[in-house]
């Protein structure tokens, strides 16, 4: 349901005009519309994503990077057409370095845990 822009009135999702006032209504915008970006755009973020995912893969003591990385990776793949294989490949790809990221410095940190509780 939507609104009309002048009265307020509520109205159906396909309706052009307000019945009641007669004015023009906007069609609604579907999410993916807001978020969809083109081809070129989405392959040039992904191939930043993948980079910015070794540089923290070895500077990544609190997570946070690689956590930000797999929240953009993922916008970009559903942001870009499904036929962008590249994107989607570089997002997929970024997501999953980000991923070997968290892990990696959650084994080093519990080496050295280990080392030091030991010692």
């Amino acid at each position: 349901m939507k609104k009309c822009p002048d009265c307020r009135a509520v109205l159906e999702n396909d309706a052009r005009s307000c019945p009641y006032c007669g004015s023009d209504v906007p069609a609604l915008v579907s999410r993916s519309q807001i978020y969809s970006i083109d081809d070129k755009t989405a392959t040039r973020r992904a191939a930043r994503l993948l980079v910015a995912a070794f540089i923290a893969m070895v500077f990544d003591p609190l997570y946070i990077p690689s956590f930000i990385i797999i929240n953009a990776a993922n916008k970009i793949k559903s942001g870009c057409s499904a036929d962008n294989s590249k994107a989607n490949a570089l997002a997929s790809a970024a997501s999953t370095v980000a991923g070997l990221a968290v892990a990696t410095s959650t084994i080093i940190v519990s080496i050295v845990f280990v080392i030091l509780v030991i010692s």
